[in-house]
């Protein structure tokens, strides 16, 4: 019986022996290493495991996985040169290892090499296209580099992968609208990274200052003051020493017409940020908005010596200057006002404003000889476009010659009634001379109102200056447009 069962044993061993020897023979080489390997890094146990795989590597040098998790473990080390040479040898061995490119384009990112970043990650999407991760950190480097529609769109993709129930591509796509002045879409998408995380960690999203911060930021573009100035409180209660806050919480208040509060704010930023050209330029508008035109004028000045292409600040240095009498530099401004933008259009007009843009200036002279001769009249046809958002009413259009010829008869306020949105209508002004004008010139201001002024935003008027000399028909129009 026994001899029996042996039998059975020696026969079973036979047929089984051979199947574990040519099991054996088919693992690639070094397998226990790779395995063994695989165990440590598992454990976390980083420097058993970059042992392993390096001596994987002398038995195994194509093998691409063993340079990917070695590059893993020196990124994890803060060997960064290490890791992005591991991993390119692991793209070297395996073209189409998507990993590979992820990880490489993480190591890029942190070396802040964002384009080849970009690159990498951008391969890594084409070869595991449905993987959330992948287009964050894609979406994520194309923020950093300012190449927010793209960024968009990835972190677009990676909701959508996601099922929309990750924070971070909310966080980093309100960013990105929010940069492309896409205000609506900014707070929307950081309103449901708000919502999703009360529901996970209330606690933590309480407590992230930055959420606030540039929410209310988008609601000051949206037009949506009040809100925003909650928002910039709640971020400031959080974290009360980031100049942005400050500056952007002033920058409401001025909307509204709080301009002391204004002014404590965006002083409290400039002493964050003293050399925060945007802060002084703020400021001054808030000074010349209480009629305080001389510190206006402080202000603009030092904002201008920290940038002097800051065209807001030109802008209402002149206006500041034109408020004291001095035409003479308010003309210099807006003329230097022009150089640095011709397209300039004034603060930019919030939501229901007027703005006017002087479309057209003929002079319509009897003889064509472009002169004006003593007791000759000629005619200045301005033509005036509400580029608004709303109709302006009770327009009105103050003109001056900054040379205050004697010789110059003309009405100082000329007024046009109602000016439609998208409406061109034309001033015909007439001057006459009553003296010899030779050898000289008449350079008129123009300035242009509505009565919204009085009732809407503070920014809801644009002035347009329009210089004309009479002698040489030279017309120089000034627009302006709106400060961050």
């Amino acid at each position: 019986m026994k001899n029996k069962q042996m039998k059975k044993i020696l026969i079973i061993l036979f047929i089984i022996l051979p199947t574990f020897v040519l099991q054996a023979q088919r693992k690639p080489k070094g397998y226990m290493l790779a395995h063994k390997a695989k165990l440590y890094y598992d454990r976390r146990d980083y420097e058993n495991a970059l042992k392993m795989f390096t001596k994987l590597l002398s038995k195994n040098p194509h093998c691409d996985s063993a340079y990917y998790y070695r590059a893993i473990i020196q990124y994890t080390k803060k060997n960064y040169q290490a890791a992005l040479v591991d991993a390119g040898q692991a793209i070297k061995y395996n073209t189409n290892n998507a990993k590979a490119y992820y990880v490489r384009g993480q190591i890029l990112s942190h070396l802040k090499n964002y384009n080849e970043a970009i690159k990498d990650f951008t391969r890594a999407a084409l070869l595991v296209p449905n993987n959330a991760n992948v287009y964050y950190a894609l979406g994520l480097a194309q923020n950093n580099v300012g190449d927010f529609e793209n960024a968009v769109n990835s972190l677009t993709s990676s909701i959508k992968y996601n099922k929309g129930n990750n924070i971070l591509p909310y966080k980093q796509r309100g960013y990105a609208n929010y940069m492309l002045k896409n205000s609506k879409k900014a707070i929307s998408d950081l309103n449901r990274m708000y919502e999703i995380a009360m529901e996970k960690f209330p606690e933590r999203i309480e407590k992230d200052e930055w959420i606030f911060r540039i929410r209310a930021w988008a609601k000051v573009d949206a037009g949506m003051y009040q809100e925003a100035i909650l928002d910039f409180d709640k971020a400031m209660s959080i974290y009360a020493l980031n100049m942005s806050t400050f500056k952007g919480r002033g920058l409401a208040k001025i909307h509204i017409g709080d301009y002391d509060n204004a002014i404590d704010d965006l002083t409290r930023s400039i002493e964050l940020a003293p050399k925060d050209a945007p802060s002084f330029e703020l400021r001054g508008v808030a000074f010349y908005k209480k009629g305080i035109y001389d510190e206006a004028i402080d202000d603009f000045n030092k904002a201008i010596a920290l940038d002097n292409k800051d065209a807001v600040a030109y802008y209402y240095r002149g206006l500041s200057h034109e408020m004291m009498g001095n035409n003479e530099n308010a003309i210099l401004d807006f003329a230097q006002t022009n150089k640095i933008n011709p397209y300039f259009d004034g603060l930019e007009q919030v939501k229901g404003a007027t703005s006017f843009a002087v479309v057209g200036v003929e002079i319509q002279d009897p003889n064509n000889n472009k002169n004006i001769e003593k007791n000759e009249s000629v005619t200045l046809v301005v033509k005036v476009k509400n580029t608004g958002q709303n109709d302006a009413q009770n327009v009105k259009i103050k003109i001056s010659d900054n040379n205050n010829n004697p010789g110059l008869l003309y009405n100082k306020v000329e007024y046009w009634g109602n000016i439609l949105k998208g409406e061109t209508k034309e001033l015909f002004i007439h001057v006459d001379a009553t003296e010899d004008l030779s050898g000289t010139n008449a350079n008129f201001i123009f300035l242009i109102k509505d009565n919204s002024d009085s009732k809407s935003s503070p920014y809801s008027f644009c002035k347009n200056i329009v210089f004309v000399s009479l002698v040489s028909r030279i017309i120089l129009s000034c627009k302006q447009r709106h400060s961050p």
